[in-house]
């Protein structure tokens, strides 16, 4: 008895797609730890906030943020990872950047879920994809 019993094909489409997100989400997410745990953090202002249109016609909402490593040098950061909430980021705000000491402009992160709840969003779809298809795998060969 499988899930989609015309598809002998589905429990594979389903752990390969699984694998596809897993492999998406992993690596954005082991990333924000490291930097969590070997990096440095600094505090930012938001200074201006960016919006666009989604693609589902629903505004959007990115924080360009600035921040000074210890040696006084000025960054600015502006995250791909948008926010459909407009209240999230206000000019004036203070929010924690992490970093790589050696070279702070390339890919840091903010605290919180902006950027990671894709990443996570990502380990879930594919995490229950992986279980649909494991779950009809087994169905199917009883």
């Amino acid at each position: 008895m499988s899930l989609y019993s015309d598809s002998s094909g589905f429990p594979v489409a389903a752990l390969v797609v699984g694998g596809i997100f897993m492999a998406t989400g992993l690596p954005g997410i082991l990333r924000i730890r490291k930097l969590r745990r070997t990096g440095a953090s600094a505090v930012g202002q938001v200074v201006a906030i960016r919006s666009r249109e989604s693609e589902g016609g629903t505004t959007v909402y990115s924080p360009d943020v600035v921040w000074q490593t210890p040696d006084g040098r000025q960054h600015e950061y502006s995250p791909s990872e948008y926010s459909s909430s407009k209240r999230r980021f206000r000019v004036g705000t203070h929010l924690t950047i992490y970093y790589d000491p050696a070279d702070p402009d390339r890919r840091p992160k903010l605290k919180g879920p902006v950027g990671n709840s894709l990443n996570w969003s990502s380990m879930v779809a594919g995490a229950v994809a992986i279980c649909v298809g494991l779950v009809d795998l087994v169905l199917t060969h009883r």
